[in-house]
């Protein structure tokens, strides 16, 4: 999980781990980058709004280097201003920052209940 607020991704961390997965969490697109050097992750949920590199510029350089992982673009604004531009680069789905339990849930289960495609 990619979000520069601290305190947020520790709370999803947590919930994740209560439901039964195991995270890696960093505070910027640049340091989620250099992890896909040394890991690979079945699924990458980053923040739209960042300091630095944003959630769209992250997925365009996350795409070229691994094409077919599922990623997730939180967003505390109203995403109509990039939704188009961050699917056409290869997000798979939004939500807005603070899902509750049962709408994280249901994400995951489309999520992983399906096989994945390759992005160009």
């Amino acid at each position: 999980m990619i979000d520069g607020n601290e305190h947020g991704l520790i709370a999803r961390k947590t919930v994740l781990k209560q439901e039964g997965f195991d995270s890696v969490t960093v505070t910027s697109a640049e340091a989620g980058l250099d992890l896909l050097h040394t890991h690979r992750f079945d699924l990458v949920v980053t923040d739209y709004k960042m300091r630095g590199m944003d959630g769209i510029a992250f997925i365009a350089h996350l795409r070229e280097r691994s094409p077919g992982t599922p990623v997730i673009l939180l967003s505390g604004s109203d995403p109509n201003d990039y939704k188009k531009e961050a699917l056409k680069l290869g997000a798979t789905l939004f939500m807005q920052k603070t899902p509750t339990l049962r709408e994280l849930e249901l994400k995951l289960e489309v999520l992983f209940s399906q096989p994945w495609k390759k992005h160009p």
